[in-house]
């Protein structure tokens, strides 16, 4: 490389070939092979505070961030679809962010094929006023769901069913109902059907799993009515467990044929899978009919 004199005097003729020289090297360099930060600036950050304009990178190209051992393992970069693309290909293929303390509080984890935010943060989405119309965050306690500016959640698969698997779907703050009716093959009848003076079995039951069922109350609800001079007496049984299932029995004297409703109630076993079915007998041996159903209200 052509060398320059060591200092300059004002008014000195200097030859600008040693200049142009030394110009066109560096050029040549800088656009031909890598340019690495020397010993004593390698430690420091670049400080681009002052810059007059953007730092432009060409289409395709941006920045490759290298791994411990010196392979490129993820880039920023805008592809010839003009999609910005941040492309992680660590090995725990996630890309975080961290708050001011360094803890994670946002990531993408693409082995695991996630999107999540830390307990206390909320994931946001627009509205075309570009306005958060809806939030999905958890506060330690239970995970969130909300609109914003009074929209409709609204739950949609090809089915129309919204499956929760093993647990109870809790629609809002208010008690919600569980309703688990007793009907019979026989189309004219409805559950309740009983001439007999004496209870007999109803060709009716119910088999549920209990454990899928947790803080909430039971109660046994009936419709029943009767010819005149007639009292008909219904109670529910734990067949399972061969047992009647206290403060269940009821009876009545309505003869309107709009039944007459009653709800009582009940305790029924919080584990298991239990088969439930009625029983019911005539006083005087005349009709006894009437529906009835186990209902599970939430608390």
């Amino acid at each position: 490389m052509a060398t320059l004199p060591n200092t300059i005097a004002n008014g000195d003729n200097v030859d600008a070939s040693p200049v142009m020289a030394n110009f066109v090297e560096i050029y040549t360099n800088i656009t031909n092979s890598n340019v690495a930060a020397a010993a004593d600036i390698a430690s420091s950050k670049l400080d681009l505070a002052s810059i007059a304009s953007n730092v432009s990178f060409g289409n395709t190209k941006g920045i490759v961030f290298e791994n411990s051992a010196a392979s490129d393992d993820a880039s920023i970069v805008e592809n010839s679809s003009d999609n910005l693309i941040v492309n992680v290909n660590t090995v725990s293929k996630k890309l975080s962010v961290t708050d001011s303390t360094d803890a994670e509080v946002f990531k993408v984890d693409t082995s695991n094929k996630v999107c999540a935010a830390l307990s206390g943060y909320t994931l946001e989405a627009f509205g075309g006023g570009n306005s958060n119309e809806l939030k999905m965050y958890h506060d330690d306690s239970h995970g969130y769901i909300t609109t914003i500016n009074a929209g409709d959640l609204v739950l949609s698969a090809a089915t129309d069913n919204v499956v929760a698997g093993a647990r109870a779907v809790n629609l809002g703050d208010a008690p919600q109902e569980y309703i688990f009716p007793f009907l019979t093959a026989t189309t004219s009848l409805n559950g309740i059907y009983e001439t007999a003076t004496g209870y007999t079995l109803q060709r009716c039951s119910r088999r549920l799993n209990m454990a899928k069922f947790s803080g909430g109350t039971w109660s046994i609800r009936y419709c029943i009515r009767v010819n005149g001079g007639t009292t008909g007496t219904v109670k529910l049984y734990n067949t399972t467990d061969a047992a009647d299932v206290a403060g269940s029995e009821t009876t009545t004297t309505q003869t309107a044929q709009i039944g007459e409703w009653k709800t009582l109630t009940i305790t029924l076993p919080s584990t298991g899978v239990k088969e439930f079915s009625l029983y019911a007998k005539s006083s005087a041996g005349e009709n006894f009919e009437g529906t009835a159903e186990l209902v599970y209200t939430t608390s």
